[in-house]
């Protein structure tokens, strides 16, 4: 019997394989520096990435776009400060999250992160 966690760290490295997934990227995780390690080198990652918008203000006035960012953990073990490229664009892990704008929610296999442009 396969354990869920198992399971899903299956599925997820499955559906990143499949054709046409726009969301699907192969990227590099860079972790932030530390005392121990000043410069850490980056390592590739495979993430889900979800881009949104929405709106701000008493009006809704201002259209704002937000991105989060699903790692596999298999690859990587993200944490806040974290460096992602992909695309040509780094990003910086602000959060981690417990759903993604798609509906992916942080678990045994994956982890959902809130980022900004680094």
């Amino acid at each position: 019997m396969i354990s869920k966690a198992a399971f899903d760290a299956e599925f997820h490295a499955a559906a990143l394989g499949v054709g046409g997934l726009s969301d699907a990227r192969d990227a590099v995780y860079t972790p932030p520096a530390t005392v121990d390690d000043p410069t850490p080198v980056g390592v590739p990652a495979r993430v889900f990435v979800g881009r949104r918008t929405g709106t701000l203000g008493d009006y809704r006035q201002k259209s704002v776009a937000a991105l989060t960012v699903t790692y596999l953990r298999a690859d990587v073990t993200p944490v806040p400060g974290g460096r992602v490229a992909f695309d040509s664009e780094t990003w910086v892990n602000v959060e981690e999250l417990e759903e993604s704008a798609d509906g992916l929610v942080s678990d045994d296999s994956v982890s959902v992160w809130a980022v900004r442009r680094g």
